[in-house]
């Protein structure tokens, strides 16, 4: 779809733009920290933590999270938990594809 396309674009373009600078992030999911703060990314970044972790989606509700972000950045926009519910379908819908077809060429005993 073309909300799925939109946000694996906007994924692309964060990682090229935040590659080679050297910022060290959080090696538990994979990444480095952007240079400047990107909402999109931190879309992304819930996305993933709720799917990969078993994270429930209104954790991007709970006060203290929000109090956590706002420390980091006054005039954070936090995304609201549909959000990032239909942020985590969009990442299944654009990579579900891309799963099955890794599968089929790998051998397994």
């Amino acid at each position: 779809s073309q909300g799925t396309t939109n946000l694996l674009n906007a994924a692309r373009k964060c990682n090229r733009e935040r590659s080679g600078t050297g910022v060290v992030g959080n090696e538990g999911m994979g990444v480095t920290a952007p240079a400047t703060y990107s909402e999109t990314l931190h879309r992304v970044i819930i996305a993933v933590r709720c799917a990969v972790y078993k994270r429930p989606f209104n954790m991007v509700a709970d006060p203290p999270y929000i109090h956590e972000l706002q420390l980091l950045l006054p005039n954070i926009r936090v995304p609201a938990p549909i959000t990032v519910q239909r942020d985590v379908e969009r990442l299944y819908e654009g990579t579900a594809s891309l799963v099955t077809a890794y599968f089929k060429v790998r051998q397994f005993p």
